[in-house]
């Protein structure tokens, strides 16, 4: 199991997509949020990608990363 502690200006950049989302979407259940949700995943801090680039490509992984510091003020 992988852990990453969010540094704070990526957390704030996260919410601010989450925001950004929410606005055009409204539901993460949107089918267009559903198709589009890949592309949108490219917009996450470059350092929170690499972290969970693993459950995708590595085979070997545990398949389970803990992102910590996002719900911190």
């Amino acid at each position: 199991m992988d852990t990453i502690d969010l540094f704070r200006d990526e957390k704030d950049e996260i919410v601010k997509i989450i925001k950004d989302l929410d606005k055009k979407y409204g539901s993460a259940s949107s089918q267009n949020f559903v198709q589009n949700a890949p592309l949108h995943a490219m917009e996450l801090p470059r350092r929170v990608r690499a972290s969970l680039a693993p459950l995708k490509y590595d085979e070997e992984h545990a398949g389970i990363t803990i992102c910590r510091g996002f719900l911190s003020t």
